[in-house]
């Protein structure tokens, strides 16, 4: 479970992640900005949350590495801070990168 900002995401041992709290600029990556005051389901909005191995979320910016090590980003993106090559914000999972191995043992 990762928290940041007031959003929480949470990814179960069944595979599923769940989200809720603020989601003004997409950092749930489900194609919307609306914030929830309950958890939701992400992983029916997009499969690759399913495959999800580690999920970084920093409030404003999700990043999450999938299990076939590719990296996604959304969320703010004004300073282009997710290294896409552009300042907008982003609210669907969209690749970075793919053949990601980064140690990320302090990352829960």
């Amino acid at each position: 479970m990762r928290t940041q900002y007031s959003s929480v995401l949470i990814k179960c041992n069944n595979g599923k992640v769940y989200a809720c709290g603020n989601n003004k600029y997409g950092n749930f990556g489900i194609g919307n900005n609306t914030s929830y005051n309950r958890f939701i389901e992400l992983s029916a909005y997009n499969n690759i949350w399913k495959n999800t191995n580690k999920i970084v979320n920093e409030g404003i910016v999700s990043y999450i590495i999938t299990e076939k090590g590719e990296l996604y980003g959304l969320g703010l993106n004004a300073k282009g801070n997710l290294g896409l090559g552009n300042k907008r914000n982003i609210n669907i999972l969209t690749k970075i990168t793919d053949n990601v191995s980064v140690k990320m043992s302090n990352i829960l």
